[in-house]
């Protein structure tokens, strides 16, 4: 895993592309269903916060050479 600083601007970029992101979305609604696991996901270790996926105390960027 690879820890990096980003500006406002890539803030909003990855705010933006996340709620567009299969992933990032079917993350987040099996957490809204309430489920604790999901195949690949320890969704214990989850949270939606301020408009990111943040998974153990980072922010899950999603796989885009664009942010």
């Amino acid at each position: 895993m690879e820890t990096i600083t980003f500006g406002t601007r890539d803030e909003e970029d990855i705010s933006n592309e996340s709620a567009k992101d299969k992933e990032i979305q079917t993350i987040k609604e099996a957490q809204d269903k309430g489920n604790k696991e999901m195949k690949g996901v320890a969704l214990g270790l989850c949270q939606w916060k301020d408009g990111y996926l943040w998974h153990q105390g980072k922010i899950w960027i999603l796989n885009n050479e664009g942010i």
